[in-house]
């Protein structure tokens, strides 16, 4: 799948859910998609937030791709 390796191969950045979204070098992304990770607890420590993996061309920042825990895939 041509699609799924390009993202694949694209720097990986770990980052919390917020109410705004996710911040990526001082640039807001928001989809609605993310409502339901929003402060969401680690699994391993519920003392922690949990992080969640995001992925980006620096390229072309307009647009990020957001691992889907629970679906497995961007």
């Amino acid at each position: 799948d041509e699609r799924k390796l390009r993202i694949d191969l694209l720097p990986s950045i770990e980052r919390t859910v917020q109410r705004n979204g996710v911040e990526i070098d001082l640039v807001n992304y928001y989809d609605p998609i993310l409502n339901p990770f929003i402060g969401a607890k680690d699994p391993k420590n519920p003392k922690l937030t949990r992080k969640f993996i995001f992925k980006r061309n620096p390229r072309h920042i307009r647009k990020i791709y957001f691992y889907h825990p629970e679906l497995k895939q961007y």
